[in-house]
């Protein structure tokens, strides 16, 4: 491993809002474009200019890679897009090899961090909450997350959140010796079209919630959370017009202006929904759109309880700890701080 810093990814303040990189160890370009999704013949260059004419003819939900080699490892990136992060996804590129991912979404609130080896996820956590961990070794990188100033205990808090998505890709960066910068997204860019994404695994038959709609699988799963409209892509291209990315344009803008508001977006060819939901309240969002209709406070109360019972409930059954102590803790923390503190000492590894 390497020893990035945050300091290192401090030029990040100044760029993207959107978007997922991933370091993927044992393949070269053209074999991680496949594992994503990308057909052969669909692979060739591009232009920044064409990513984000792209973008717009996706209403924001870009369904293009691009990878450049880096060392023993290829670095693929995504602008205004999310395969990466998927697990279905980062299995298959880290089978018989190594990857790790690292999405940002100023725009959900949500960011992701995700480490796998040879199919198996070892550590993944949400940037802004890196208490709750999960995988085959959660505990596996916390010596690097205080290092590089993210907390690791239950009952921490991350003093700013400014530092999440640079630490993340710091600690990426530990984990494959690879330093990421955009002088690696240089043009002539090499990636094609996702048509072929790695599919969505069934949910488990027996999880009670697998059809609820508040998971953004079942059939009615409209958007019902108050998620942020992203900026025109104008916009965006604007702030990159200073980096050598492609010109400022302002057409974006009036085309994002005009493009009608929807509660919830389908991908690029309609195979997979583009749903999130926040964990904190059990509400859904989507990551680049804003709903037909805000709830009201009292629909929002509603929902949050009925949530939060249902997931404690289920999670009472899990078979990991650590899982189940979470979204217990997330209840109970509030209305019973004895329980609250044994569920700490659970997760610290103290006994029940």
């Amino acid at each position: 491993m390497s020893h990035a810093t945050v300091e290192d990814y401090a030029w990040q303040h100044g760029w993207e809002e959107i978007y997922t990189v991933t370091f993927v160890r044992g393949l070269d370009e053209r074999e991680t474009l496949r594992r994503f999704g990308v057909a052969d013949q669909d692979m060739r260059s591009y232009a920044w200019e064409e990513l984000w004419e792209r973008v717009e003819e996706t209403d924001g939900c870009c369904d293009v890679v691009v990878a450049a080699r880096a060392g023993g490892w290829t670095v693929a990136f995504e602008l205004n897009g999310w395969q990466g992060i998927r697990w279905e996804t980062l299995r298959e590129l880290s089978r018989g090899g190594e990857a790790v991912t690292v999405m940002r979404h100023d725009y959900a609130a949500s960011h992701r961090f995700m480490h796998a080896v040879d199919g198996v996820e070892r550590t993944g956590f949400r940037p802004e909450w890196p208490q709750q961990r999960w995988g085959a070794l959660p505990d596996a990188l916390n010596g690097h997350l205080r290092e590089l100033g993210l907390p690791t205990e239950p009952d921490d808090e991350l003093d700013d959140w400014n530092v999440a998505v640079p630490a993340s890709l710091a600690l990426a960066s530990r984990i494959s010796g690879v330093l990421f910068d955009d002088g690696m997204l240089g043009e002539p860019l090499f990636g094609g079209v996702i048509t072929v994404p790695v599919p969505d695994d069934p949910p488990p038959a027996a999880d009670p919630l697998a059809g609820h709609a508040l998971t953004g699988r079942g059939p009615g799963a409209g958007a019902a959370g108050g998620g942020r409209r992203r900026p025109g892509s104008g916009q965006a291209r604007t702030r990159l017009g200073g980096r050598g990315h492609g010109p400022a344009d302002r057409s974006g803008d009036r085309r994002a202006d005009r493009r009608s508001v929807r509660g919830v977006h389908r991908s690029p060819g309609g195979r997979y929904t583009v749903t999130f939901v926040d964990s904190r309240t059990g509400e859904r969002t989507c990551p680049t759109c804003a709903p037909w209709r805000r709830p009201s406070g009292e629909e929002r109360d509603r929902a949050r309880a009925r949530w939060q019972a249902a997931t404690a409930v289920r999670s009472a059954f899990a078979t990991d700890e650590r899982e189940a102590a979470y979204d217990v803790h997330l209840t109970v923390a509030a209305t019973d701080p004895e329980h609250a503190a044994a569920i700490v000492r659970v997760l610290r590894g103290e006994g029940h």
